[in-house]
């Protein structure tokens, strides 16, 4: 049998706050070096604050820049 339990909060996603900050600190034409994985994740974020990014690949670990609102 499964017990109901009401008013739970949903954690937040994990890393997800940090990744959020480094996005909101960042100036138009700054970057970060990231692993891949990190990249898009970052990218995805990104488009869903409403900020263009770029990833370009450096060596084994991308670099993703913020070129501006969409």
């Amino acid at each position: 049998m499964f017990k109901i339990e009401k008013n739970i909060p949903i954690p937040e996603k994990r890393g997800q706050r940090k990744y959020e900050k480094l996005l909101n600190d960042m100036a138009i034409g700054d970057s970060v070096l990231v692993r891949k994985g990190q990249a898009s994740y970052l990218s995805t974020l990104g488009r869903r604050l409403n900020r263009k990014m770029i990833v370009r690949a450096e060596g084994d670990k991308k670099r993703v820049w913020y070129v501006g609102p969409m």
